[in-house]
């Protein structure tokens, strides 16, 4: 190597310099790569990417000076790879490969100085190359593995849809049966009451009329005790049938209780209520029971109660209450009738020998005799007050001062009490409820029950 200039310590140590940090460089970055993945735990993988290391660096073909690098570097590495040397372990073998390096460098600058700086290159270009190799089979198997995981996502989307999709029918299945009444089929008292307030609220809100029936088969606790409770039972369905049947869509059915039903009708103002509720009526009242135990021709009748939203009433507690009333004033009544609510005044003026009189209550049928329940307002010498009554004739007195009950002076009509006394009647609204024929409705009458029936009714 005569000739030649030695390359100086300066020079030969800042080379070195060069290669530690490209070295660092290429440590770090496989770390950053390697970090949180699977890659390490394939065998095959390992074995691959490491024999791609080693031939990245032995197929760099330079100057006879790096033989003996390209030679240590794969000698070394294939025995790594023949022993099965971890993937993971490429970042600790660097050191090896870095020391050839020095190794190289320090012959090429003593030995062959004009090849130094091609030494230099060709170190470069093996760091490089073995990071490419690395990197490249590392995105590889992570788009493999994201492509996995996506499929796999898809089908787990895919089963929490139909799982989604399961319960919503079963929510809607269990919805169902806890609003269903079992025996006939419509809803139940709970979603009555549920669905009622929701459509009262809406009325209001929207500014709509809101109507609702009550209805009552007439004498059902006889058809129980005549026939047994399979009858009634057959009845109760027979009229949810018949019911449901004769309204709209948007109507709600639902059995209120025993052999009650009550009906939701929303948008629906008073008077087509009425004419509703007497069309079912008649249905109803003309329709043939046909069960084995019951006779022939049989009719069953029912007495309706009919309230109206905001004609009626303007609060929804005041709904069924009102409601309710209207069907026992129907059933007072003579029953097989449709009976409704309608404002009625009452005015009272005492004449002088009743005495000083501070207060007047208004009692009768329609409060329970209550002398607390309805206070009358004095104007201008008279006591007056306005209720919401059913249909029909009302019993009334005024209780005077709390004590002193007296009938009305100024009434039309009058009947005796029973306690030796008289009671005012009131008709309310235009006319009496006419009485609707009944010949065509068959009320039945119990017989004297033998043991068996007696045993069978108290089951």
């Amino acid at each position: 190597m005569r000739g030649l200039i030695p390359i100086d310590d300066v020079k030969l140590a800042e080379a070195v310099r060069h290669v530690q940090a490209e070295f660092r460089w290429l440590k770090r970055r496989w770390t950053e790569l390697a970090a949180g993945t699977t890659l390490t735990s394939d065998p095959e993988i390992q074995k691959a990417l490491l024999w791609l290391h080693v031939e990245s660096m032995s197929q760099l073909d330079g100057p006879s000076g790096l033989d003996k690098l390209y030679e240590e570097i794969a000698t070394t590495g294939r025995r790594f790879s023949q022993r099965g040397f971890p993937f993971a372990a490429i970042v600790n073998s660097f050191h090896f490969y870095e020391q050839a390096c020095f190794e190289s460098l320090k012959r090429a600058a003593g030995d062959n100085p004009d090849k130094f700086g091609e030494t230099l290159n060709v170190i470069d270009a093996v760091i490089h190359n073995v990071f490419g190799v690395i990197a490249t089979s590392y995105f590889e198997e992570i788009s493999r593995r994201l492509e996995e995981k996506s499929k796999e996502l898809e089908r787990t989307n895919a089963d929490l849809t139909r799982m989604a999709d399961e319960m919503r029918w079963k929510n809607l299945q269990l919805q169902e049966l806890l609003s269903t009444d079992s025996l006939t089929g419509v809803y139940n008292h709970r979603y009555f009451y549920e669905r009622l307030e929701e459509e009262f609220y809406r009325a209001k809100r929207y500014q709509h009329h809101l109507s609702c029936l009550l209805l009552d088969i007439d004498g059902f606790k006889n058809y129980n005790d005549l026939y047994g409770h399979r009858v009634g039972d057959y009845v109760l369905e027979e009229t949810a049938i018949l019911l449901r049947g004769d309204v709209r869509t948007s109507d709600v059915v639902a059995r209120y209780g025993g052999d009650e039903f009550g009906i939701i009708l929303p948008s629906t103002e008073k008077a087509h209520a009425r004419l509703l509720a007497e069309r079912l009526r008649h249905t109803l009242a003309n329709h043939n029971f046909q069960h084995e135990q019951i006779p022939d021709q049989t009719r069953i009748s029912f007495s309706t109660g009919v309230v109206n939203y905001p004609e009626d009433v303007t609060e929804f507690r005041q709904l069924v209450p009102m409601a309710d009333r209207a069907l026992l004033q129907a059933k007072r009544l003579g029953k097989n009738k449709v009976c409704g609510l309608r404002k009625a005044v009452f005015s009272f003026a005492p004449k002088p020998e009743l005495g000083q009189v501070r207060s007047v209550c208004l009692v009768g049928d329609f409060n329970g005799w209550n002398p607390g329940a309805n206070s009358m307002e004095q104007q201008d010498g008279r006591w007056s007050a306005e209720l919401l009554l059913p249909e029909g004739p009302v019993k009334y007195k005024f209780v005077l001062n709390g004590a002193q009950w007296i009938t009305d002076p100024d009434a039309a009509h009058s009947s005796r009490d029973g306690l030796g006394s008289w009671n005012s009647i009131i008709y309310v609204g235009d006319v009496t409820p006419s009485a609707h024929p009944t010949e065509n409705v068959t009320t039945p009458t119990p017989a004297a029950p033998q043991p068996d029936a007696e045993k069978e009714s108290g089951s």
